[in-house]
Parts: C-alpha cells; structure tokens; sequence
C-alpha cells in the first residue's frame, strides 16, 4: 500500500506501507486515526467541523459514523499539551 507523508514544511515522502503499521510503529498519542485513509497530527489542527482543518489549510476528512468520538479524543489531547 502506498502512504503519502506530508510535513509541515511541504515536502512529501512515499512509504510502502499499510497506514495501520505506520500507526504501529509512531505509537505516538500526537497520530489520530480519523479515517481509513487519514493519520493526523493533531498539534497542527486549527478547527475541528466536519472534518480536521490543518494549520495549512488542508481538509482532513473525519469518519462519519465516529466523528463526536474523534473530536473528543482531539479536545482531551489538547486538554492534556495545556
């Protein structure tokens, strides 16, 4: 499976891998999985919605079906970084 990591400074990195193992491997409470498609940073996002707008600009799209689930798990990040 092909995963595109984009950084804050606009560079772009290919890894072939599955996301979940990406996931495994950061074992970092900063990732969220909002998406099957999606791991996010959650110190770059400036508003949750319906979906995650980055610092960027970019739109993170958030799973329907647990999207008041992903935004908790995003007010208690913040909650515990202040």
């Amino acid at each position: 499976t092909k995963c595109i990591i984009h950084r804050t400074d606009a560079r772009e990195y290919t890894l072939y891998k599955q996301l979940r193992q990406i996931e495994t491997e950061l074992n970092d409470e900063r990732f969220l999985r909002c998406h099957q498609s999606y791991l996010v940073n959650m110190n770059y996002i400036r508003e949750a919605t319906d979906v995650f707008t980055l610092e960027n600009g970019e739109e993170i799209l958030i799973r329907k079906k647990s999207r008041k689930e992903m935004h908790q798990k995003f007010l208690d990040y913040i909650d515990s970084i202040t």
